[in-house]
């Protein structure tokens, strides 16, 4: 452009005044031009930049994620490891004794068998979960799901608590079955922990009933010593416990659980106790 205007100007012979307007006009021209690419090269860097960043973004959270699955998988294959321990034990004593009743020791050796198909569900389904948040739903009875806790609530009576439940006569609810049995034997076993230092009466109530139009309520309720006011605020937040070899994770992967079913956990102090509720979609209105 300047070997342009000199061509220009030779051809012309204008005036002085306006060969120095013609370079002013060809000084701001290339001022421009030079900001401009400044600013292209700037922004191309900073694109570059946030391009590595979110590289590393996407590799912490796969990192961060199957961190939390594996803590999630530890912690619930936990209960049907010991179940299947427990009875395993139980049939080696059965098989030692002279008198062993056949009968008792297969329907021993058929828990075992269930509470490995749990733990082989346990780990299929927290797996989908945390990959895509994809839920198997079916219809299930509250009494269904309240029945297995007697199954595998082993716990209570180890610490001499009393397990009572009421469902009612509920509408059947939708729901993926596993990942809610996960989220009540958490509840419970959180109940009867808080229960083992307390004087008798201990008990544990599951409760279920109607919750607004399309939802239904189960409640896990205790007579315990209640939750400790420093970690109210944070009572869901990922590695908050009490326990002194806890995870802290299980109320958190309960809640959620819970609202990838598009319903709320949440936690009510009682006197004595105290209360985690959560709701869950009716079969009858679910989508």
């Amino acid at each position: 452009m300047q070997l342009g205007l000199i061509a220009a100007i030779v051809a012309t012979r204008p005036g002085d005044a306006a060969v120095l307007d013609f370079q002013f006009l060809m000084l701001a021209l290339a001022a421009t031009a030079l900001l401009l690419g400044a600013a292209v090269s700037e922004r191309r860097g900073i694109e570059r930049q946030l391009r590595d960043k979110q590289a590393r973004l996407d590799r912490s959270l796969r990192l961060a994620a199957a961190s939390e699955l594996a803590s999630a998988l530890a912690h619930e294959l936990n209960q049907p490891l010991s179940a299947i321990t427990a009875y395993l034990r139980a049939c080696d004593m059965m098989l030692a004794a002279p008198d062993a009743a056949p009968d008792a020791l297969r329907a021993t050796v058929n828990k075992v068998v269930a509470e490995g198909a749990r733990a082989g569900d346990v780990v299929r389904r927290l797996r989908d979960f945390f990959r895509s948040g994809i839920a198997q739903p079916e219809k299930v009875s509250p009494a269904v799901l309240l029945r297995s806790l007697w199954h595998r609530a082993g716990t209570r009576e180890r610490h001499h608590v009393m397990l009572e439940t009421l469902a009612g006569d509920l509408s059947d609810v939708f729901v993926d079955r596993v990942q809610i049995e996960t989220v009540l034997h958490n509840l419970l076993a959180n109940a009867i922990d808080g229960l083992k230092e307390q004087p008798d009466p201990r008990v544990v109530q599951v409760l279920c009933a109607v919750d607004a139009e399309s939802f239904v309520r189960i409640s896990v309720e205790d007579n315990g010593p209640g939750i400790a006011a420093e970690i109210i605020d944070g009572l869901f937040d990922p590695f908050v416990t009490t326990k002194p070899r806890g995870t802290g994770l299980g109320l958190a992967i309960s809640r959620s659980i819970i609202d990838a079913h598009g319903g709320r956990l949440w936690h009510e102090p009682r006197s004595p106790g105290s209360a985690f509720r959560f709701t869950v979609p009716a079969a009858r209105h679910a989508a």
